[in-house]
């Protein structure tokens, strides 16, 4: 018989630019994040410095969900400061502006 498609669920997608050049571009989940921060944030939540998978995808979702946190669900007005905490987690330079979109 006949099957429904289930309509695919949207993922959050970013661009991450330095001045206008694009520096990243990819899914939210998948945000290159420094492996000195996971390491730092794995100490502190598991007093883990050699972290395993699970430690470190514990980290990456907690720090995800920390920088979600910091734009109030406001995806169209990224304040600089929001800016300067994903320079740090991610080790990229000179993020001058980001863009969000959902694919």
């Amino acid at each position: 018989m006949f099957t429904l498609k289930k309509e695919k669920k949207k993922k959050m997608h970013i661009d991450i630019y330095s001045d206008d050049c694009v520096i990243y571009q990819g899914r939210w989940d998948d945000l290159p994040l420094s492996e000195n921060i996971i390491i730092e944030k794995s100490i502190d939540f598991f007093n883990d410095p050699e972290p395993c998978y699970i430690h470190r995808d514990a980290v990456r979702v907690r720090l995800l969900a920390e920088l979600e946190a910091g734009l109030n669900r406001n995806f169209l007005s990224v304040p600089p400061q929001w800016l300067d905490t994903l320079t740090a987690m991610t080790g990229f330079s000179l993020i001058s502006r980001v863009e969000f979109s959902e694919k």
